[in-house]
């Protein structure tokens, strides 16, 4: 999937969080300090976050992604997968029917949709 912005941007696959950019988090904070309206940039410090397991700041920064972008597909879809680990369901299968409708093609959102 391209971006807006016309760079590719992260799937909403499940290996996602693999194959984001391997930036630190302290670069991306300050790349989303000087930039705070790129939903790109704070979708990677998400990514970030949870690669270094912060969890909580991760989600935090995919629900940032959502106000900038509501249409972003692969925050929603790791959103509803963090939700899913906290046993939210409710709100796990909103974030996936919110993939689903931003992205039809979004095979994985429908899985763990089923999964729910």
């Amino acid at each position: 999937m391209k971006s807006k912005t016309g760079k590719p941007s992260e799937s909403g696959s499940p290996d996602g969080l693999k194959s984001a950019p391997d930036r630190s988090v302290s670069e991306l904070k300050e790349d989303c300090k000087n930039n705070p309206a790129d939903p790109d940039l704070a979708y990677q410090l998400g990514v970030a976050y949870a690669r270094s397991g912060e969890m909580g700041l991760a989600c935090r920064q995919w629900r940032r992604v959502l106000e900038l972008e509501p249409k972003h597909s692969a925050a929603r879809y790791f959103l509803g997968m963090a939700y899913l680990s906290q046993g939210k369901l409710t709100q796990a299968v909103a974030q996936y029917k919110a993939a689903i409708q931003h992205n039809p093609e979004d095979h994985f959102a429908y899985n763990n949709l089923g999964l729910v």
